[in-house]
């Protein structure tokens, strides 16, 4: 999967951490279609001066980039697995 499929988002986001070391900066879990159709998963560090637009494009219920929005950590389809819920606690110190 590229990082160019993050669109068409459909549900809404979960937070899941703030990053202690990157002020303002937050890990997401966004569950979605993608421009597919097919059902995936994005872990997105979003930026921090960009959290509230991204909070109205998840609202809004438009496909959108998530790049625009920060850095995609991960991303795949159907369930996360657990090897890379493992990988962002460790790496990121998610505790989700």
């Amino acid at each position: 999967m590229t990082q160019s499929t993050a669109r068409n988002i459909q549900e809404a986001f979960i937070p899941l951490k703030t990053q202690g070391g990157s002020v303002g900066e937050r890990i997401y879990l966004i569950r979605a279609n993608d421009h597919s159709g097919h059902r995936a998963y994005y872990f997105l560090l979003a930026h921090a001066l960009r959290v509230p637009q991204l909070h109205k494009a998840l609202q809004s219920g438009a496909s959108f980039d998530l790049e625009s929005y920060g850095e995609i950590l991960a991303s795949g389809y159907g369930d996360v697995p657990r090897e890379v819920r493992d990988r962002i606690r460790k790496k990121y110190g998610w505790k989700g």
